[in-house]
C-alpha cells in the first residue's frame, strides 16, 4: 500500500504543480481581463453628457468654438466602448469635472455617444 498514489512524490508533485499552474492562470486572466464597466443606459447619459461635456461638445456632441464635434471627429473609426472611454477619462477641457465620475455615468455616456453616432449614421 506504500507505493499508491496518496504517497508516490511523483504523483503529488504532480497535482501540487498542475494545481499551482491553474491558480496562476486564473491570477493573470483577471489581471489581463481588466474591469468591465456596467450596461450603460442611453437615456441616462443623454443628461450626463449635457451636464459634464455639452459645455465644450454641445448638448448633442454637434461641437461647439470650445470643442470639436465627437460623432464626426471619430466617424472613420468603428464604434469602440475602449476608444470612447479613454477619450472621455482623458479630456483636456473638463477634467476637475470628470475626476468625480464613477462607472455607471462613463457606460451611460458612451452608451449615448454610440446612439448618437447611429442614429447619424457614423
Amino acid at each position: 500500500m506504500i507505493d499508491r498514489w496518496p504517497f508516490r512524490h511523483g504523483t503529488a508533485l504532480g497535482i501540487a504543480v498542475l494545481v499551482l499552474l491553474s491558480l496562476m492562470v486564473a491570477v493573470i486572466v483577471q489581471l489581463t481581463a481588466g474591469r468591465a464597466l456596467p450596461m450603460g443606459y442611453a437615456a441616462a447619459g443623454e443628461y450626463s453628457f449635457a451636464d459634464l461635456c455639452g459645455g465644450c461638445h454641445g448638448s448633442y456632441a454637434e461641437g461647439t468654438e470650445a470643442g470639436p464635434n465627437l460623432i464626426e471627429a471619430h466617424a472613420a473609426t468603428p464604434v469602440d466602448a475602449g476608444a470612447i472611454e479613454r477619450s472621455v477619462r482623458e479630456c483636456e477641457g473638463a477634467k476637475p469635472a470628470l475626476e468625480g465620475l464613477d462607472d455607471q455615468d462613463l457606460a451611460d455616456i458612451i452608451a449615448f455617444v454610440r446612439d448618437l453616432r447611429t442614429e447619424t449614421g457614423y
